[in-house]
């Protein structure tokens, strides 16, 4: 990815950041859009569009390894950095959710007291 020129007719925006706290992962989501007028500087119809008409979205994750997960319409890549080279690599293409997924529930049981009936014994 090293060497890519940049193409003006683009506009790359972050989405979010997401830091939960120090020692973890910290999350950047972005999101680029063909770049609609033509003012120099980025302006809100550039912004306040439309998911269809994205030309690529993604995420880098920030922590023990840094990864860069990306989709531009020819499936959905990840890129690992490697801090030898200082570049991203390629580690795995084509990436799809599996057929079978798990199912995965989360709850505060400190509340348990407070829950109704039915979500006890759910739980138990």
């Amino acid at each position: 990815m090293s060497g890519a020129a940049l193409d003006s007719s683009y506009v790359l925006l972050p989405y979010s950041v997401i830091s939960l706290a120090l020692h973890i992962t910290i999350i950047l989501i972005l999101r680029s859009f063909k770049h609609i007028n033509i003012h120099i500087c980025v302006i809100s119809e550039d912004i306040l569009r439309p998911g269809r008409e994205m030309v690529c979205a993604g995420y880098c994750a920030y922590g023990s390894a840094t990864e860069l997960v990306i989709t531009y319409n020819k499936g959905v890549q990840r890129f690992t950095l490697d801090p030898s080279l200082g570049e991203f690599i390629l580690t795995a293409d084509n990436m799809t959710l599996p057929e079978v997924q798990k199912t995965i529930y989360s709850v505060n049981e400190g509340n348990y007291l407070t829950w109704d009936d039915n979500m006890k014994v759910s739980k138990n």
